[in-house]
């Protein structure tokens, strides 16, 4: 299948891509609607693209958004990789392949320690919106959820209403305060996950010293975005010991269809065995944690 929609709360469609070799696309908050679509937070819902060819997603979203268009702007050259601090770790394997890809785009680079404070915002809001959405589920039906789904919005019912009411203040603020980021850069530059694809059944990850919960690492560099309402796109980067790493490409709101076109150009699609996922391991050995 050449592409695929699905939808990407906080990573569910770049996590996967980054970590399968392939590509993944999560638009501007907003840009495109969800009819249809069951929700899980309001707050941060949007639709997601992936496909082995960027070209293939690039051709999509035009049909899906025919008004966005790329060529009468100027097109995104101001890349800037983020320096992650040590409450972001990444594997330095997979740092270096995301730093060899991101060269070829000249960057600049920049810290953002800001991004660390959305993921407090991530919890609370999308906890909130999730355990809202599913209480009554919960209270007639519990055995109907996976038992780790069923975990998180349990854990999800300790998000007090102040809590929620300030994380959405502190979201609109954030939003406002990193923005004029954009004055001086076009595009910034990360990891999309800190890891490789985990094994089936590993409920903790090892980076740079720290043991960390596998869900929370595998969302940590896609969350913020998510958070902050912005286009990113996942980018097959290289690999580190057989499996896939992926780039995460980042712009601001409303440049879609640029973003689009600067991965179609600078990371084309991949070799039809890039993605294949009997490579990597048996089907039965690893999961997907997007």
């Amino acid at each position: 299948m050449p592409f695929a929609l699905g939808t990407d709360t906080g990573g569910s469609a770049r996590i996967p891509a980054a970590l399968c070799g392939v590509h993944g696309f999560k638009p501007t908050f907003g840009a495109l609607p969800l009819d249809g679509v069951f929700p899980l937070s309001p707050t941060f819902d949007t639709l997601g693209l992936m496909a082995s060819d960027p070209r293939t997603i690039r051709a999509a979203w035009r049909v899906l958004h025919p008004d966005d268009d790329a060529a009468s702007r100027a097109p995104l050259t101001r890349v800037a990789r983020v320096d992650l601090g040590p409450g972001l770790p990444v594997d330095a394997d997979v740092h270096s392949v995301v730093a060899g890809a991101v060269d070829r785009l000249s960057p600049t680079r920049i810290a953002l320690p800001e991004i660390e404070e959305t993921h407090e915002i991530y919890r609370r809001i999308q906890g909130g919106e999730a355990r809202a959405l599913h209480e009554d589920r919960l209270a007639s039906a519990p055995e109907l959820f996976q038992p780790d789904v069923r975990e998180r919005l349990e854990a999800a019912g300790d998000v007090r209403a102040w809590e929620y009411v300030r994380a959405r203040d502190d979201l609109e603020r954030l939003r406002a305060r990193l923005l004029p980021l954009f004055d001086s850069v076009d595009v910034l530059a990360l990891p999309t996950t800190p890891v490789t694809a985990p094994l089936l059944g590993d409920e903790e990850v090892r980076i740079g010293g720290q043991t960390r919960p596998t869900r929370t690492a595998l969302l940590s560099l896609t969350t913020p975005w998510s958070v902050l309402g912005w286009p990113a796109i996942s980018v097959p980067a290289g690999r580190v010991s057989g499996l896939p790493v992926g780039l995460q490409l980042v712009a601001a709101p409303g440049r879609d269809a640029d973003l689009l076109d600067l991965a179609a150009t600078h990371f084309p699609a991949a070799s039809p065995t890039d993605h294949h996922p009997h490579q990597f391991a048996p089907p039965t050995a690893r999961r997907r944690h997007g």
